[in-house]
């Protein structure tokens, strides 16, 4: 009996630990070696943070923590003040322009409710290919009036289109994309808004 309630309360002890854990995958802005330490190191310091990888080439962050002493909303402004922009904050301008030259990502532009050029960025889902699916999509969204660039990423599941609102909205954006059809198939894509 009492080595039923020892294995009943280790079992209990571990399920709680793993219940505050949490592993997510963090979209910053950055090009380099550098901006990997610099990420890391900012992350790894953060209390609760146990594990933190970013990836220069689809500048993500996968980064493991403790639920109970940060969160995905927290790490990202320490993603920020540290001069790389997330999905959530956009980082100080002099933070930014502080970076050394070769840290300098392409920034999205600071718009306004009165700019008539927008950036929409925005994840998509049921894409199996590079050519026919991603390379489709982003064909037929800038081949629409008022779409100054299109970009779709297959490997990150990401597209990020640039128009001009009094032309196109994001609604039709989005028909477009959800709307696309390769040849032979049946639309089966799905926006997914970014938080």
């Amino acid at each position: 009996m009492k080595k039923i309630i020892l294995i009943v309360l280790v079992a209990s002890i571990s399920i709680a630990s793993y219940a505050q854990s949490k592993t997510d995958t963090i979209y910053a802005k950055g090009n380099c070696g550098h901006c990997k330490e610099r990420i890391e190191e900012a992350i790894l310091a953060v209390k609760g943070v146990s594990e933190a990888s970013w990836d220069p080439t689809y500048a993500r962050l996968i980064v493991t923590y403790n639920t109970n002493e940060t969160s995905n909303n927290a790490l990202q402004k320490v993603m920020a003040f540290v001069g790389h922009d997330t999905d959530l904050y956009r980082a100080d301008d002099k933070v930014y322009k502080a970076l050394p030259a070769c840290c300098k990502y392409e920034r999205d532009p600071v718009e306004n409710t009165n700019s008539k050029i927008q950036t929409f960025e925005f994840a998509i889902e049921g894409m199996t290919c590079a050519e026919g699916c991603a390379k489709g999509i982003e064909l037929s969204v800038l081949k629409q009036k008022g779409i100054k660039s299109s970009k779709v990423d297959y490997d990150t599941k990401r597209a990020k289109v640039v128009f001009d609102s009094t032309k196109i909205s994001k609604d039709q954006i989005i028909k477009i994309v959800e709307g696309f059809t390769p040849e032979g198939e049946k639309p089966h894509y799905k926006v997914v808004m970014l938080k």
